[in-house]
Parts: structure tokens; C-alpha cells; sequence
């Protein structure tokens, strides 16, 4: 029972619980002690899938910000872990570490050389997922290392967006800022949409209120007619009584 304990703990899931044993204890050695363990007893693999195709360096980088989580990631890939490795939904390492924020994790990853711009099923990028949750201090550093500023999602939630656009959809006001310092030119691009939708808007505003005028006008005509028609009758009638009434005098001489 022992033995088999202690395989446990140098298999793949025993060393995620250990992470995150480590990550409470904040103990750098006891996670990569525990990784060199299983590396000599070859009971595990940096290549290992451990579920959705993740490998342990995507399980250090998909933790939220933690004290030695730049350190496990670097010990990970100098043990042989592959920076640019993609799981199930195509995302590399550094696509979670760009999510949660954690720019010493995202400048590991980026000092092994991982990819910057590399995208995942949905045409979504680290820069995208930095954008998204607003850590600018993060899309700095990958601009930096290469990642395209122009590059638009191709499907899901963000499809056809940049990561400017998206940091503005998220109302990340900041990050956009400093999105829109990094690249002018598609700021005003951007700004010159605004501008258009706006003016566009205007146009059909402006659109509806004369073709609500006009509904309006036609109605008042309408009415105008109407009452046109009735004082005209009323004048028939006047004239047809003034004329009996005439009718009926002047046989009335008559009889006299």
C-alpha cells in the first residue's frame, strides 16, 4: 500500500495535487522536488496529457497569480516541458498565463521563447485574452515580443475583433489606452467607425422623423379633406332647404 502510495504521488495527478499543496504552503522546492522525483522514476513524462490534452506546465500557467509560479514554469521547460505545447482547444501555456494576469509567468514563457502570437481554435491569441481581462501591463510585454495588434479573432465569443476592440467591448479603459498608444493607425481606424456609425445613426434618426412628419402631414390633410367634404354638404343642404323654403313662398303668392 505504500508502494502504490507513493507511485500516486509521482504520477501525473498526484503531482497536481502537489501543486496545489505547494501553491497553499507557497513552497517552491516541494513542487520541483517532487517533479525530479518522478522524472528519474520515470513514472511520469513533461509530455503527459492530464485531461483536455494539458500538460503540467499548462496546469502551473492555468493557477491563478502565485508567489513561485514564474519559478515552476521555468524549471518545467528547462526539465523538457514544451513552451508551445496546445491543448484541446489550442491553447498554448502562455494563453492562461495571459489570461490570469500573471506578467512574471507571461515573461517566463516569453524568455523560453514561446510563441507571442500564436492563436488557438478560435483565432484567439494571449494579446486577445489579456485584452479581455484587462491586464495591459501583460499585452505590453507580448506586443513586445511580437504579437499582432491587427490579428482578429475568427470565431466565438470576440469573432472579427482585435484586441483593442475587445478591451473596449469589456470596458477595460486603460488597457485600451495603452492598446491604442501601441498602434495608432488602428485607433483611427476605430475612431473613424465610431465616427460613422454615429453619423449613420444620425442619418436615420433623421430619416424616421421625416417619415414621421410626413405621416403626420398626410393625416392632417386627411383631416383637412374630411372637413372640406362636410362643410360642403352642409352647404347642399342649406342651399336644397333655402330653396324649398323659396319654393314653398312663392306658391304660396301664387295661391293668394
Amino acid at each position: 500500500a505504500a508502494e502504490e502510495a507513493a507511485n500516486a504521488a509521482l504520477s501525473g495527478p498526484g503531482l497536481l495535487k502537489m501543486l496545489r499543496a505547494a501553491e497553499e504552503a507557497e513552497d517552491e522546492a516541494a513542487f520541483t522536488t517532487r517533479v525530479r522525483m518522478a522524472l528519474e522514476s520515470n513514472r511520469f513524462t513533461m509530455g503527459e496529457d492530464l485531461g483536455f490534452g494539458r500538460t503540467l506546465l499548462h496546469h502551473v500557467c492555468m493557477r491563478p497569480p502565485m508567489l513561485h509560479q514564474a519559478a515552476w514554469a521555468l524549471y518545467l521547460i528547462d526539465a523538457g516541458a514544451a513552451v508551445d505545447v496546445a491543448d484541446e482547444e489550442g491553447n498554448a501555456p502562455l494563453f492562461p498565463a495571459s489570461q490570469s494576469g500573471n506578467a512574471s509567468l507571461v515573461a517566463a514563457l516569453l524568455q523560453r521563447r514561446a510563441a507571442a502570437d500564436a492563436a488557438n481554435h478560435h483565432g484567439e491569441s494571449a494579446l486577445h485574452a489579456a485584452a479581455a481581462n484587462g491586464h495591459g501591463d501583460v499585452a505590453r510585454a507580448l506586443v513586445a515580443a511580437g504579437a499582432d495588434l491587427k490579428r482578429r479573432v475568427t470565431s466565438g465569443e470576440h469573432e472579427g475583433r482585435t484586441a483593442l476592440v475587445i478591451a473596449r467591448a469589456r470596458l477595460h479603459t486603460e488597457t485600451a489606452r495603452l492598446l491604442e498608444a501601441l498602434d495608432p493607425e488602428s485607433a483611427a481606424r476605430f475612431e473613424a467607425q465610431q465616427r460613422a456609425r454615429r453619423s449613420s445613426a444620425d442619418a436615420r434618426k433623421l430619416a424616421e422623423a421625416r417619415a414621421r412628419q410626413e405621416t403626420l402631414d398626410a393625416e392632417e390633410r386627411r383631416r383637412d379633406e374630411k372637413q372640406a367634404t362636410l362643410q360642403a354638404a352642409r352647404r347642399s343642404i342649406a342651399e336644397a332647404e333655402a330653396a324649398r323654403e323659396a319654393e314653398a313662398a312663392r306658391l304660396a303668392a301664387e295661391l293668394r
